[in-house]
């Protein structure tokens, strides 16, 4: 099984990729291994597949991931820094508006450096135009019934062939680079490695390849804002929980930052706490809803009492197996959780309390995927939660979730970009925690249902807030 049904439908239908292209993407049937398939005449160079989730793969969990991380880092922070919010209650129109500028320019810029959006003042803009009407793009709808989403698209890939012209005049291409490097106009090396592997295939030319980028701008930032939006609000929703997130901020703040006044945190520290962890976990368990397609290209299947034929398309909802009430604790009686609603303490397991952790008691667990730290304590009034300082502190654990908690995929195919998301997501938190104190005002958000299918949900509705600098 592989998943080139979803790239024939992402870069067609959402990403705007031309017929000629799309052809030639679609011959590719050598595989992402880096043994080619047996049967497959696809020359090297052409089989764009396994180069590109090669060089992703690389670039977002290997030597790549740890610099791209840092830019991030010391970007947001200094956005955030520049804002112009004093010690004074100030209100704002939109949380999920004011998340998603910092998040794209701070992710662009150090993912492609910072002239793609010197060079593009409105990038920012229409990328979030497009990203709304992208459930819409991925249904096939055609431009005279969403003329204002094609318009996004179309100037979307027009910002970034304006950058891929401005690099090719720069004469930059054909320099080279390690994983780890970075240049201001390129941005990081594997834009620079895209661009050279791109050249090399015929059917490639100048909008595909702003196609292709488009795309990779898009997973870079379109879920992780969804998902730091929820996580932002859940965790405002609660003092509690937010005053749990300051303690881990605090325990992972740097010895350098405490003795000159500039904040900075070790990342794996905060990370490290149960409870961030389990924030995390449970906001990708309530709001992930991708659709995650496996075509069968080699050989029937059966699974249960069903035969599904070769050729045939199979689909999994993230959404259906993360509410599945069969798996999922949903609580007690006295103190129900149903999964539909939000628990921060979903997957903390207590050693005291056999009906604590993300499994409905009394289900098997499958083999242990289990995290322990002994990092702060917090002391949430939630059930099941132990006393600060205790030996009876829980631990964070995702225990007999397989299959059952798959926000970003399985097998193979499972998103190469996990680990930078999960990073840029709690990198947000903390930076944003830690910078301002953040009262939620108003009515709560709704879910955007039509962004249903591909991937996490998107708010729908403005949410007011008071902020002000810490």
């Amino acid at each position: 099984m592989n998943n080139k049904i979803y790239r024939a439908l992402a870069v067609s239908n959402m990403f705007g990729m031309p017929a000629k292209a799309k052809e030639f993407l679609a011959s590719d049937d050598s595989g992402l291994n880096s043994k080619p398939n047996p049967t497959s005449n696809v020359r090297p160079e052409h089989r764009v597949d396994y180069l590109t989730h090669n060089a992703l793969a690389t670039f977002l969990s290997g030597p790549g991931l740890g610099p791209f991380v840092s830019r991030f880092k010391n970007n947001i922070m200094r956005r955030l820094n520049d804002q112009d919010i004093g010690s004074d209650w100030i209100e704002m129109s939109d949380l999920y508006s004011f998340l998603k500028v910092q998040i794209f320019t701070a992710s662009v810029e150090a993912m492609c450096g910072p002239y793609i959006l010197s060079l593009n003042p409105t990038f920012c803009e229409d990328f979030w135009k497009f990203d709304a009407g992208l459930p819409s793009l991925a249904k096939g709808y055609p431009q005279w019934l969403i003329p204002a989403t094609y318009q996004a698209r179309n100037k979307c890939l027009a910002h970034v062939k304006k950058w891929h012209l401005f690099l090719r005049e720069s004469n930059c291409v054909e320099r080279s680079g390690d994983h780890g490097s970075y240049d201001p106009k390129f941005g990081a090396d594997i834009m620079r490695y895209r661009q050279k592997m791109y050249s090399a295939m015929e059917a490639i030319d100048a909008d595909a390849m702003a196609s292709e980028d488009l795309g990779m701008l898009w997973g870079a930032n379109a879920n992780s804002a969804h998902t730091a939006f929820w996580l932002i609000y859940e965790t405002l929703r609660s003092p509690s929980v937010t005053q749990g997130v300051r303690d881990a901020i605090h325990v992972a703040q740097t010895h350098e930052s405490i003795a000159s006044s500039r904040f900075d945190f070790d990342f794996a520290i905060f990370c490290s706490s149960p409870l961030v962890q389990s924030l995390y976990a449970e906001t990708l368990r309530l709001r992930s809803s991708f659709l995650v397609l496996r075509g069968l290209h080699r050989k029937e299947l059966f699974l249960d009492n069903w035969l599904i034929p070769r050729g045939s398309a199979v689909g999994v909802s993230t959404y259906d197996a993360h509410h599945n009430e069969k798996y999922w604790n949903t609580g007690s009686e006295d103190h129900p959780h149903p999964l539909h609603d939000f628990w921060a303490e979903r997957f903390l397991v207590y050693p005291d309390d056999h009906r604590s952790g993300p499994l409905k008691p009394g289900h098997i667990p499958q083999p242990k995927r289990t995290h322990t730290s002994n990092g702060p304590r917090s002391s949430l009034s939630l059930p099941h939660t132990a006393v600060s300082g205790s030996e009876k502190a829980p631990h964070f654990s995702v225990d007999g979730l397989s299959g059952i908690w798959i926000p970003y995929g399985g097998g193979q195919n499972k998103c190469p970009g996990r680990h930078f998301a999960k990073q840029e997501i709690l990198i947000t938190l903390a930076s944003l925690l830690s910078c301002f104190e953040i009262e939620l005002i108003g009515p709560a958000p709704k879910v955007d249902w039509r962004s249903y299918g591909t991937g996490v949900l998107a708010p729908r509705g403005s949410v007011r807030f008071r902020i002000r600098h810490r």
